[in-house]
């Protein structure tokens, strides 16, 4: 069995992050390992896992599936990322 990726460690954010924040740094990323800019030798290669990480943390099933398999204690399987954020900011 592959050993379990913490994405949000790949991106350098917290796993509270908003698809805003989360959107910023696959851009940023995005555009540093473009294969076509870059000089990176891996570049193409290191442009589709980011693609991969982004999929994962701005669709609601499959964060809470990652969110799950690493034990983050802010986080419900069966809350969307953008709910849980809702009641986060609700209990302030």
């Amino acid at each position: 069995m592959p050993k379990l990726e913490n994405l949000y460690e790949k991106f350098k954010i917290n796993s509270d992050a908003t698809d805003a924040q989360i959107g910023a740094v696959f851009k940023k990323l995005a555009v540093k390992y473009n294969p076509d800019t870059s000089k990176d030798k891996n570049a193409e290669e290191k442009l589709r896992r980011i693609n991969e990480i982004y999929e994962i943390l701005t669709t609601p099933n499959k964060r809470a599936e990652h969110d799950s398999r690493h034990g983050f204690s802010d986080t419900n399987v069966s809350t969307p990322p953008r709910q849980r954020q809702q009641k986060q900011a609700v209990k302030l």
